[in-house]
């Protein structure tokens, strides 16, 4: 299976090799990743923060995250918040595409 990221994934999601990166924006951006639990009931959100981009560059590009990362999620001005701790699948996607992840 393949995302529209450009990254070749397994069943287990795991990145296997990188097709073609797709840059959403000419910038280089720094990104910290997180993880938070609070005010979700207990449930852990992976966050994304240091996007300084608008909406229309937003929405496929958390769009593409979800898909290539299997989970739910939703993004706020200039944070993107994912369902569940997916750090570690989302470091190579993200590096993939440009950013300079930090986290």
């Amino acid at each position: 299976m393949s995302s529209t990221l450009g990254i070749q994934t397994t069943a287990g999601r795991t990145p296997v090799c990188i097709v073609k990166p797709i840059l959403y924006d000419q910038r280089v951006e720094t990104l910290r990743l997180s993880i938070s639990k609070q005010g979700r009931g207990g449930k852990t959100m992976t966050v994304i923060s240091g996007f300084t981009r608008e909406k229309r560059l937003m929405d496929p590009l958390v769009s593409d995250l979800k898909k290539a990362l299997g989970c739910g999620g939703t993004w706020r001005t200039g944070v993107v918040e994912l369902q569940g701790d997916v750090r570690e699948r989302l470091r190579p996607i993200l590096a993939a595409q440009g950013y300079t992840v930090k986290g």
